[in-house]
């Protein structure tokens, strides 16, 4: 769930009911959010960088780009935000889910934008009968003087 500090990550979802209780779920996340995390994770990564040259962490931009590995970067904005947009997609596909998700298919769009799809299993609707008023028959066995003792 989402903290007040932090609002939640707008998303577009897709669902498709699979069998047994399964739920699939296309998450998409517009480019600014992406390229939101993907900036706090570079100046991050720009704090420790050791660029020769340049006093730790005061490196220009563009130079600091092309010294970090950008594969690296790119996962590491993925997984920082695959949970948050999971989470917004649930709650905006309104979800009830069981166990945890099966992620496949992350990956950031050339317009910036982050898509995934997600596999949930979907908490059971549990509707209760009729149960007050059923008979019972109860039996009772009596307790001797002798069986109390031994």
């Amino acid at each position: 769930m989402t903290t007040p500090e932090k609002p939640a990550v707008e998303v577009e979802v897709e669902t498709e009911e699979r069998e047994g209780g399964r739920v699939a779920l296309s998450v998409r996340v517009p480019a600014e959010p992406v390229s939101a995390v993907r900036e706090r994770i570079v100046q991050a990564a720009a704090r420790g960088a050791n660029i020769p040259g340049f006093r730790k962490g005061k490196a220009p931009r563009a130079l600091l780009e092309r010294h970090l590995d950008q594969s690296f970067i790119k996962q590491q904005v993925i997984e920082a935000m695959v949970e948050e947009a999971y989470e917004a997609a649930i709650e905006k596909a309104e979800v009830k889910t069981l166990g945890s998700p099966d992620v496949e298919g992350a990956e950031i769009a050339e317009d910036g934008s982050l898509s995934f799809r997600v596999t949930v299993t979907r908490r059971p609707e549990i509707t209760l009968e009729e149960y007050k008023g059923l008979k019972a028959t109860r039996y009772i066995s009596p307790v001797t003087e002798a069986q109390v003792e031994a």
